[in-house]
């Protein structure tokens, strides 16, 4: 099987180190284990670039993050995983859309972030050591789950007065993606707000994609 890593999160949790060299060795060690777990016969490694389009359809998209301090080996790791693992930088889109693009039925996503649950087949979060397998119908809903209570981590705030339980509760018994999108769009002032949010949440499945492709418009 196929290992298809979001390779952003290996590099943001090893870049917390004393020095640089301990910093890409554990990479190599975070890597090296995931790699081991699943048994892959072969990866693919992709890092955010730059015009990220959700920029664009929300210009707060992640601003927060701006007066944060980033690990300071983190553009060091970056390039070690170029150089040594043969990272591909993806400009335009995130390294999760670029996941979302190459993963099928033969391989195995590895990452540590929830919104990767919007892909159907199977998932290793190497933080917890954890493999598990979503379903079609699990992974369309948890995009509309997460269109509605919006995403804290980058700003996003989804539905007013729409939190977790009561995203799923309206979400329990609804099975088509169209059922979820009429029962989400009432939840939101206006079509042009949920549009944002979900071009913000929504993960690529495949080239030049749109969240509007699940239900057929």
């Amino acid at each position: 099987m196929k290992a298809i890593i979001d390779a952003d999160s290996f590099a943001f949790r090893a870049a917390y180190a004393n020095d640089v060299f301990t910093a890409c060795a554990n990479a190599d060690y975070l890597l090296n284990t995931a790699l081991d777990e699943v048994d892959a016969k072969s990866y693919e490694l992709y890092l955010s670039g730059r015009d990220n389009f959700r920029y664009k359809a929300f210009p707060e998209y992640k601003a927060h993050r701006y007066d944060k301090p980033r690990p300071q080996w983190e553009q060091a790791v970056k390039r070690h995983l170029i150089d040594q693992w043969g990272a591909e930088v993806i400009d335009g889109i995130e390294g999760d859309d670029a996941c979302g693009i190459k993963h099928n039925k033969d391989t195995i996503v590895i990452h540590q972030d929830k919104d990767l649950n919007q892909l159907a087949g199977w998932h290793l979060n190497f933080v917890k050591h954890e493999k598990y397998h979503v379903t079609s119908e699990e992974a369309d809903r948890y995009f509309w789950y997460q269109l509605l209570v919006g995403d804290p981590a980058d700003g996003i705030k989804g539905a007013s007065g729409i939190g977790k339980i009561k995203a799923e509760r309206l979400l329990h018994d609804l099975r088509t993606n169209q059922e979820m999108y009429e029962a989400v769009r009432y939840c939101f002032s206006c079509d042009e707000e949920m549009d944002m949010n979900a071009q913000c949440v929504y993960i690529w499945r495949k080239e030049n994609d749109n969240w509007r492709n699940l239900i057929g418009t």
